[in-house]
């Protein structure tokens, strides 16, 4: 009877072992499978690459009148001195070009920031100095091109920022 007993704990220490043996083994597997897998993630780089391109940008604008009496034209144009009080509105054209020596899959983002600054005469020392957007951000999308083209065309309310400097300085001094 000893003898069968032992028979029966051997067998059953032996299918004991057998299970500890295959679940240490689905265990090393698993782990192994894992542990490849995220090797596997952190050495995949993406590839840079390298783009050769040129861009040519044009800024160009017209400074819109007040009815005056000075003045027959109803607008001046670029690099001219202008009297603040005279002027109604600016319309900025601005144009981008974009090219690139092959094909490309690109996505463009931009958008139109004015920067308002108030210093003194000389302009040697800054008061003030805010970015105002003129235009949000716009995307567009050049599919398998080598050439993009932006032009814009934005209309600037002159007499707005021109109160909130004049509004700066009545305060301030």
């Amino acid at each position: 009877m000893k003898k069968q007993s032992n028979k029966a704990n051997n067998m059953r220490d032996r299918k004991k072992i057998i299970r500890r043996m295959i679940a240490n083994i689905c265990l090393f597997l698993l782990l192994l499978v894992l542990g490849i897998l995220f090797l596997n993630k952190s050495l995949h780089f993406k590839g840079e690459k390298v783009v050769n391109y040129s861009e040519k940008s044009n800024l160009d604008y017209k400074v819109y009148l007040k009815e005056n009496d000075f003045y027959d034209e109803p607008y001046l144009g670029k690099d001219m001195v202008y009297v603040a009080n005279l002027i109604d509105k600016l319309v900025v054209d601005f144009d981008y070009n974009f090219n690139s020596e092959e094909k490309e899959n690109l996505t463009f983002t931009y958008s139109v920031i004015a920067k308002l600054s108030i210093g003194n005469l000389t302009g040697t020392k800054l008061y003030f100095e805010k970015n105002y957007p003129i235009l949000s951000d716009k995307s567009i999308t050049m599919e398998n091109d080598s050439k993009q083209a932006i032009s814009e065309e934005i209309s600037v309310d002159y007499p707005y920022y021109n109160s909130l400097a004049n509004n700066f300085k009545n305060q301030y001094g």
